[in-house]
């Protein structure tokens, strides 16, 4: 079948300037930058030939001893949001991680321009400017940057940390993970380094001809030069922009082409791939080499299938064919380390169960820290990485739903909870079928989830997963960076319909919910308005360990809808509400939302 081709996440920003030997160190510098404000000048829009069309020939030469001077070309220019046929952007996130869409990108020799989506783990395949197919990849870490494309294949590197790189070896027209081993590059894979300063940058990398390429920032723009074997400049392509590029990319034949984004008040609002410079000649014709070796974890080649009996808040699933094929690629980059002989493996960790057609079979266990593979403890960095997003393809939470029923609640209000019926079992399963394999990155809540939090929730023989509404398209786990997609509408749309705004009598301390503004005496405090009331009212809500409770009681003012307002005074022993104490212990700990943003 497969003859002849076959710790968290690291911040999305930064991984693109830290992809070892592939990108210069002053990458890593310019890939925190902001992004310039300032508009960005429209070059001719043209479209790089499909893969039916002859490539374009080498522009002509200019006179001896002059360099050839070439204004670039925006190749693609397609808007970043919510759609199906979008890339995506991640959002923004306490601890100062910014929203960036797409970091990386390639151009095959036939001018096809791959994408890499990584906040929706797939890649996104122009032809002519238009998407021509999506590749899921949810076996590939996100963090995984340095896209190439070389003879029908594509690569992508997961840095990792210290000595450990992965090398993502992929189908360029199925999608399939090939193998997983490293450097398996065919060639150097270039990067941008970006100066700074004004001024040339060393080397950019070179093409298959002998040429070397080298940046320089002007006043108003850029230069990129082509220069041959002995170092002479024989070609230049200009860009008037300031704004940063996330990634530049060299073909094979010369051609040089970059990727930048257009922010609009910090948001990326397009994606842009640039031909900066034009080929160079005709390269050699590119081939992938075949593949002989196999992924062998525990002594043993693939299984026929690895069942996923649980997995800490997503679905079960049974891995077949390719996708057995790629896990076992990822558990084959487990090894051996001594310190965690003793590690216990927590009690919410991954169970597997991989069978051989002969009826043998191994049960893995694993956390984020050990592996368990029948006897033997291991250590992995990207499985339990990769899971969330295997699982969280649709159909295995439609199997889950169909198999074992499920019922729906407002978190906020426990009286809320019932069982779905089979009519709204069968609606919902049919709204997942519209849906996508995403990361939680693209809606992460900054600080709180708002209220009311709708969920569905699904309990199966080895666990329960739950799907949450996080938005008009988007849901996701109730907790932790697991199970998350995007959708058409319908499935927010469902809960939505099915758990409406519940309205509390005037006595009831979760009327508190709807306040418009909640204030202390010296501060606003309403950003914080969900996560006070939940410490307040629900009676599996904890505010910490008592840290605060030496400090002084806490007045916070709730100003209600129709002009109402009630002050909640917090102290040691619980709170008072409307004429009535209620008592809960460790309240006073909401002073530890004093000043935070």
């Amino acid at each position: 079948m497969h003859g002849g081709r076959a710790v968290r996440v690291i911040e999305r920003a930064t991984v693109l300037g830290c992809v070892g030997l592939f990108v210069a160190a002053s990458a890593c510098a310019q890939a925190e930058a902001p992004p310039s404000a300032s508009p960005t000048p429209e070059p001719t829009i043209v479209a790089v030939a499909g893969p039916s069309a002859t490539p374009s020939p080498a522009p002509a030469a200019s006179p001896a001893g002059t360099p050839r001077v070439e204004t670039s070309r925006i190749v693609l220019d397609v808007a970043i949001g919510p759609g199906y046929e979008q890339p995506a952007a991640n959002a923004v996130r306490v601890g100062g991680v910014t929203s960036r869409g797409p970091m990386s990108f390639a151009v095959d020799s036939d001018g096809r321009i791959y994408v890499w989506d990584s906040v929706r783990v797939r890649i996104l395949v122009y032809e002519a400017g238009r998407l021509a197919r999506v590749l899921p990849e949810p076996f590939v870490d996100p963090s995984a940057a340095a896209l190439l494309a070389h003879g029908g294949r594509l690569y992508l590197r997961y840095p990792g940390g210290g000595d450990f790189v992965a090398d993502y070896e992929i189908d360029a027209t199925s999608g399939d993970l090939l193998r997983l081993a490293k450097d398996s590059y065919p060639r150097t894979r270039s990067a941008p380094t970006w100066p700074i300063d004004k001024g040339p940058t060393p080397s950019m990398g070179g093409d298959l001809l002998g040429n070397t390429y080298q940046h320089e920032r002007l006043t108003h723009g850029y230069e990129v030069k082509r220069l041959d074997r002995s170092g002479a400049v024989v070609a230049v392509g200009s860009y008037a922009t300031t704004d940063l590029a996330f990634d530049t990319y060299i073909t094979a034949d010369g051609s040089v082409y970059d990727l930048r984004q257009e922010f609009d008040g910090g948001t990326p609002t397009r994606v842009r791939v640039t031909r900066v410079l034009g080929p160079a000649g005709a390269a050699p014709p590119e081939s992938a080499a075949p593949i002989t070796d196999r992924p062998l974890f525990a002594g043993r080649q693939a299984p026929t299938t690895i069942e996923v009996v649980a997995a800490p808040a997503l679905p079960p699933a049974t891995l077949t064919g390719e996708d057995a094929y790629a896990l076992w690629w990822l558990l084959s980059r487990s090894w051996n380390e001594p310190a965690i002989a003793t590690f216990p493996v927590s009690k919410d960790a991954y169970r597997l169960k991989a069978s051989w057609p002969d009826g043998s079979s191994l049960d893995i266990r694993f956390d984020m820290t050990v592996m368990e593979a029948g006897t033997t403890r291991l250590r992995s960095a990207l499985v339990d990485r990769a899971l969330p997003h295997v699982l969280s393809r649709p159909r295995y939470s439609i199997d889950a739903l169909r198999r074992n029923g499920g019922g729906i609640r407002m978190a906020d209000v426990p009286s809320s909870e019932r069982d779905l019926t089979r009519g709204e079992i069968d609606a919902f399963v049919d709204a997942l079928g519209a849906a996508h394999v995403t990361t939680f990155d693209e809606h992460h809540a900054l600080l709180e989830h708002p209220f009311p939090r709708r969920q569905l929730v699904v309990a199966y023989p080895a666990g329960t997963f739950t799907l949450e509404d996080a938005g008009d398209r988007w849901v996701q786990a109730a907790a932790g960076d697991g199970l998350a997609m995007f959708h058409d509408g319908r499935a927010s749309t469902l809960l939505r319909q099915w758990l409406p705004t519940p309205s509390f009598a005037r006595d009831d301390p979760a009327i508190l919910f709807t306040a418009e503004k909640v204030t202390l005496p010296d501060q606003d405090i309403s950003r914080w308005k969900a996560s006070i009331v939940r410490a307040l009212v629900l009676p599996s809500s904890s505010t910490g360990q008592g840290s605060w409770s030496d400090q002084g009681p806490l007045p916070f003012t709730f100003s209600l809808p129709g002009g109402r307002t009630e002050v909640v005074r917090v102290d040691a022993k619980g709170y008072t509400f409307a004429g009535r104490t209620y008592e809960k212990l460790g309240l006073l700990d909401l002073h530890g939302a004093r000043g935070v943003p």
